[in-house]
């Protein structure tokens, strides 16, 4: 019923545009087919709604030291932007809200049977996604990333205890199909922090012309974690590739 109501609403299209933008396969309407994955598959899909809806809300608390100070300096650009960004953040929580109620609507129709989310195709990175002749294991460890690799990785199994924890965390030993999930995982993450820092920048720039010393280094904080974290994903592209490499050469 929630799921309906989030359907008439027109949710639905707002949800399409983001699973697009991330390259997530979408679940189907309450009025589509049922989807041909198991109970097992869509409660991961749950839990990770979960978290993400939860980081989202994280984000927004990030703007309230620039909305203070904008809205006491009635600096109008970085008012503006502060404001569309809380906005895009809560349409994501709403996005997040109907996914679960989507999981909800459907999960009792369907198989009890073992399995997670299949893998994606196995498919050669193309476009910004394809790997440089200089990105390499030792570039990254170079620039500082196998720290901040650790760091993420302590903050998502510390801090949060959602399947983005373990997202971010490396397979040392992944079989083929956790490998394949894990290479395209990294796509939908870069996507999301090249976004995020695409969309900040206005307001770093705003910042440093209409707030006050520290609220313009914290947006550049804000920014150098979105770069950081876009680029870690890189990273465990790089690492994970020879694995990859190998199975497209046995696939021809």
């Amino acid at each position: 019923m929630l799921a309906q109501w989030f359907e008439a609403l027109g949710v639905r299209g707002l949800y399409l545009i983001v699973s697009r933008l991330v390259r997530e396969d979408p679940l189907p309407s309450t009025r589509g087919s049922v989807p041909d994955l198991s109970q097992q598959a869509v409660s991961d899909t749950r839990k990770a709604s979960l978290y993400f809806s939860s980081a989202n809300i994280a984000r927004m608390l990030c703007y309230v030291p620039q909305a203070i100070a904008f809205g006491l300096s009635g600096y109008r650009p970085g008012l503006v932007t502060v404001t569309v960004i809380a906005v895009m953040h809560v349409l994501l929580v709403v996005v997040e809200a109907y996914k679960r109620a989507l999981c909800d609507h459907w999960i009792l129709k369907l198989p009890d049977r073992e399995g997670h989310t299949p893998p994606p195709p196995l498919t050669r990175p193309r476009g910004p996604f394809r790997l440089r002749t200089f990105e390499s294991e030792r570039f990254y460890r170079l620039i500082g990333m196998e720290f901040f690799r650790k760091f993420v990785t302590w903050v998502m199994s510390v801090l949060t205890h959602g399947p983005g924890g373990k997202r971010m965390t490396f397979i040392s030993n992944p079989g083929r199909s956790q490998a394949v999930a894990f290479e395209h995982a990294t796509r939908v993450s870069e996507t999301v922090h090249w976004c995020s820092a695409a969309t900040v920048a206005p307001l770093v720039v705003f910042s440093w012309i209409g707030a006050p010393l520290g609220v313009a280094v914290w947006s550049t904080v804000i920014i150098w974690g979105d770069v950081m974290l876009a680029l870690l994903q890189r990273f465990h592209r790089v690492r994970v590739w020879p694995l990859i490499q190998k199975m497209l050469e046995r696939a021809g």
